[in-house]
């Protein structure tokens, strides 16, 4: 599955329209390659993105990290 792919799940599956007037920017908030170039063979899953999550899912052989408190709120 690519990064593409996985965010058109993860939108179809959380209903992400619901939730069009929350302040947070759900969805991809960054990538270090294009979208369907890589494929995503390992998730790893934390509560807040920092960089010791992103080092941690790294280490893991993660290529994609998931998490419930992003990077960027609102405008």
């Amino acid at each position: 599955m690519t990064l593409n792919e996985l965010d058109a799940w993860f939108n179809a599956f959380l209903k992400k329209e619901d939730f069009a007037s929350d302040p947070s920017l759900n969805g991809i908030q960054i990538q270090n390659s294009a979208p369907d170039s890589i494929e995503i063979k390992k998730l790893a899953f934390a509560v807040d993105a920092c960089e010791a999550t992103a080092r941690a899912a790294a280490e893991a052989g993660a290529q994609a990290l998931v998490v419930h408190h992003g990077l960027f709120w609102g405008h």
